[in-house]
């Protein structure tokens, strides 16, 4: 279904999701409060529809969990592994000792140099499919690793 929004009065077919169209003026999002300090696109909040993680752009709760990669690896901490190659980055948390919603091992983060798009995060435990987190899971993590945010 179209829905008629300022940017498509006519209600015509457009290729971007409803999700997408109601998030392009986010200039403080309502999950974790990160206001909009930057000229460019606006803030798109992976569990703004969803408590499970989709689509985002310069989320804060990512940003925190992307902090937590660079500063546990500038401090060799061996729970967290982090590879780099030609802008892509890769990394995997431990998250074995968290009470998560279901169990999981890791935490599987990539993304392209420094931009503000996280391109995947997937939960992993051996036997089971990954399966894309959801926002009290990270929120765990991110209280689990507090010493390297900030």
């Amino acid at each position: 279904m179209t829905k008629l929004t300022e940017n498509n009065p006519q209600g015509t077919a457009n290729i971007a999701d409803d999700r997408v169209l109601a998030a392009v003026h986010i200039t403080k999002c309502k999950r974790c409060g990160r206001e909009k300090t930057w000229n460019g696109d606006d803030i798109l909040c992976p569990f703004q529809n969803s408590d499970v993680f989709g689509d985002n752009w310069c989320c804060g709760q990512l940003a925190k969990i992307r902090l937590i990669i660079e500063n546990a690896t500038d401090k060799e901490d061996s729970r967290i592994h982090y590879q780099y190659c030609e802008g892509q980055q890769y990394s995997t948390i431990n998250v074995s000792d968290i009470e998560l919603e279901e169990t999981a091992e890791s935490l599987y983060v990539t993304w392209y140099k420094s931009r503000g798009r996280t391109e995947g995060m997937w939960l992993m435990n051996r036997g089971y499919p990954p399966r894309k987190p959801k926002y009290e899971e990270l929120q765990k993590i991110i209280e689990h690793y507090s010493l390297y945010c900030g």
